[in-house]
């Protein structure tokens, strides 16, 4: 859980170095997403992170929610992409145009 949200957080601390203040917040991490969303006790170790978290989003005017995907092969550490990774690009298209999908796993 620290890791999803520690990359929320530096994700939020990129768009606010680069003046974007319109955003859309997703994670494969229905949890991570979820605490955002509702909160958690200030005894659970997450707590300080979402702190940090609520000061970055007041900044910001955004929406987040929670979108399943594949998990890439990359070396572990922050990345930025340019483009959003090719198997995904529908997918974000659809949520852009407000489609809703249902998703079913077997």
């Amino acid at each position: 859980m620290h890791a999803e949200l520690w990359g929320i957080i530096c994700g939020l601390q990129i768009s606010l170095a680069n003046n974007f203040t319109n955003l859309m917040v997703k994670s494969d991490s229905l949890a991570a997403i979820n605490f955002i969303k509702k909160g958690c006790p200030t005894t659970h170790p997450c707590a300080p992170l979402l702190l940090t978290l609520a000061s970055l989003l007041d900044v910001f005017i955004m929406s987040n929610g929670h979108i399943p995907y594949k998990r890439h092969n990359l070396p572990f550490g922050l990345h930025v992409l340019e483009a959003a990774p090719s198997d995904i690009v529908n997918f974000l298209m659809l949520d852009a145009a407000s489609v809703s999908l249902s998703r079913r796993f077997s």
